[in-house]
């Protein structure tokens, strides 16, 4: 039985979850069901669930002891006991949407004709639609729903005379465009990893529209097209232009969630062009970070992503922010997953050291710590690579080339990361191969490598050559 629905709901349920629910059980409100209560009442007992505690055999004969066992009865007592706690968690989930619970009795009272009981829930429902913070397209579908059910209360008399179908249509195109706009990004960015392809009914006919200016007032919707089109249109660079300024002029306008997601497309945007030779990028993506940061975006549950760690300390000290970088390790190390904290910490004081040319504490740091990390370890290599080369230690790089190469063959990496990292390990072969006094072959080391793609280390060779 430990597999079943009903054990597996259970265990979700929080400490203050499983009170309301023992008081829900023993409720002849929502059940009447004897059996059910005592099959709860055994599994509530239990300090923990184990196969052994939760045996068929003894979970029916604490219930039924004078019965013989019958795993059949039992298992419609399991499936009773489901819907029990399912429509718990319906109530729970919903106890505090006042809103919707307005409506409801809006449309009740409109049912039953207590037309003046339906006009004071649906002025509470208003009242509370209007303290909203956010415009997400959940916002104007509950817009939509509350006009739609004013429409329904004021009743087929008055429908000749004026009526606030335009408040209808407003709210549920408004939502509709958002929600189009929304799922196009989760799609681009599904059909770029899966290779997947989607037809999404209307979506031109609405991006005509924003285009002409329709929804020109519509902020939500001015964050999501720009959005898209950062994903469509990654070339044309206004978009983005236009995303960064809503971004920063409207930090909370959208649900944590959904603001935490178009700053990831603005952020990976920048990636992007960055790993193309944008290096102008550099300095918006670390304003992105900064401000996501400062405004808790980029901030779930008290925790930051190892990989936006990794990025941010990346970013940062591409700019040559060493103060500022020690300071983000100090503040945010603690927020990264306890398993992570040693090893993002390490890395990252690592990349500081070599920033800042402390050569013999990058070793240190790198030795102090195998990096299982798959991307950290290829980072933590390519760190040494400098270090070496800096140090002028050429049986070492020579060495270290070798062995990186090979690691690149044996690892499963995803192409880009895999050819990036090969392109920078020819590249840099070609360069200590290349003698300084030979200029043409040079110059034209210089434009190979101001040519090549994917190449995150195109800065630091091209510097290798002043």
């Amino acid at each position: 039985m430990l597999s079943s629905k009903l054990i597996q709901l259970y265990q979700t349920l929080s400490g203050n979850q499983l009170e309301a629910f023992k008081k829900w059980v023993h409720s002849p409100v929502h059940n009447k069901h004897e059996g059910v209560s005592a099959l709860m009442d055994y599994i509530f007992d239990k300090q923990k669930l184990t196969e052994r505690t939760l045996q068929k055999q003894k979970i029916f004969a604490a219930i039924y002891p004078d019965l013989p066992f019958d795993d059949l009865r039992l298992r419609h007592l399991g499936a009773l006991a489901v819907k029990q706690l399912e429509g718990f968690l319906v109530y729970w989930n919903t106890k505090d949407d006042q809103f919707s619970q307005q409506l409801l009795l809006a449309k009740y009272a409109t049912q039953q004709q207590q037309e003046k009981l339906a006009k004071q829930y649906l002025k509470k429902a208003t009242k509370i639609q209007a303290k909203h913070s956010t415009e997400s397209g959940a916002f104007f579908y509950q817009n939509y729903e509350l006009e739609a059910a004013i429409f329904e209360q004021k009743g087929t008399q008055t429908r000749i005379r004026s009526t606030n179908l335009q408040a209808i249509f407003d709210s549920h195109s408004t939502a509709f465009a958002i929600r189009t706009l929304q799922y196009a990004c989760i799609a681009i960015t599904h059909q770029n990893i899966y290779k997947g392809s989607y037809q999404i009914p209307l979506l031109a006919t609405l991006l005509e529209s924003i285009e002409q200016g329709d929804y020109d007032d519509c902020i939500a919707i001015q964050l999501y097209y720009h959005s898209y089109q950062c994903l469509h249109l990654p070339n044309e660079e206004q978009h983005f232009e236009q995303l960064q300024q809503l971004l920063f002029d409207y930090p909370n306008l959208l649900p944590a969630g959904e603001i935490k997601d178009t700053y990831l497309i603005a952020i990976n945007y920048c990636v992007k062009r960055l790993n193309t030779g944008a290096e102008q990028y550099i300095k918006a993506v670390f304003e992105l970070f900064k401000y996501g940061l400062e405004h808790q975006i980029l901030i779930e549950n008290g925790r930051l992503s190892r990989f936006t760690y990794k990025n941010i300390v990346t970013a940062a000290l591409k700019l040559q922010q060493h103060d500022w970088t020690a300071q983000f390790i100090a503040t945010y190390t603690p927020l990264l997953s306890s398993s992570y904290q040693q090893t993002y910490a390490l890395f990252a004081e690592a990349k500081l050291a070599l920033s800042k040319h402390e050569l013999e504490r990058t070793q240190e740091l790198l030795w102090q710590v195998e990096f299982d990390d798959l991307l950290l370890n290829i980072g933590a290599k390519m760190m040494l690579v400098k270090v070496y080369y800096q140090q002028e230690n050429w049986a070492a790089l020579d060495s270290l080339l070798h062995s990186f190469y090979v690691f690149l063959q044996r690892k499963e990496l995803m192409g880009y990361h895999r050819t990036n990292y090969k392109n920078i390990l020819r590249l840099l072969q070609k360069i200590i191969r290349t003698p300084s006094f030979e200029r043409a072959a040079r110059q034209k080391l210089v434009r190979e490598i101001e040519t090549t793609n994917p190449l995150t280390e195109r800065d630091w060779l091209l510097q290798l050559l002043q």
